[in-house]
């Protein structure tokens, strides 16, 4: 990979490791944002998720 595309992974990076910390940390991801490295420890319940989801319009979106 370019450095320069490269540069722009790792400031996509960053952000994204900033916006995370900013909403607080999850229970089933683990964030070194240092090392920028995670881990996805498990699926999360849904009751877990703080995105106002609604599974009737995926479910009608995807049986179309």
């Amino acid at each position: 990979m370019p450095s320069d595309a490269r540069l722009v992974l790792r400031s996509r990076i960053q952000l994204a490791i900033e916006l995370a910390q900013q909403a607080g940390q999850v229970d089933w991801v683990e964030v070194d944002s240092k090392a920028f490295k995670g881990v996805f420890k498990n699926p999360p319940a849904r009751d877990e998720i703080s995105s106002d989801i609604q599974e009737h319009l995926i479910v009608e979106l995807y049986s179309k």
